[in-house]
């Protein structure tokens, strides 16, 4: 279920926690964690412990992995 997309300077960006953001995307906690310490996506850090993500560059960040089958 994606929100709508918002547009840069809109207010209402939804900002996730790591267990939203392990739900939306059918991974667990520590997967998750792995992507961000392979800096794979984007993090906001609130404190050392507290982290956000926002799911449209979360999204657009996965999207720059995406491996399109090449028919011949």
């Amino acid at each position: 279920m994606d929100e709508p997309i918002h547009k840069p300077g809109q207010e209402g960006v939804m900002l996730l926690t790591k267990d939203e953001l392990a739900k939306r995307l059918n991974l667990t906690r520590r997967g998750v964690e792995c992507l961000v310490a392979r800096r794979v996506i984007p993090v906001i850090r609130l404190s050392r412990r507290c982290v956000r993500f926002n799911w449209t560059r979360v999204k657009e960040a996965l999207a720059r992995y995406e491996v399109r089958e090449i028919r011949s």
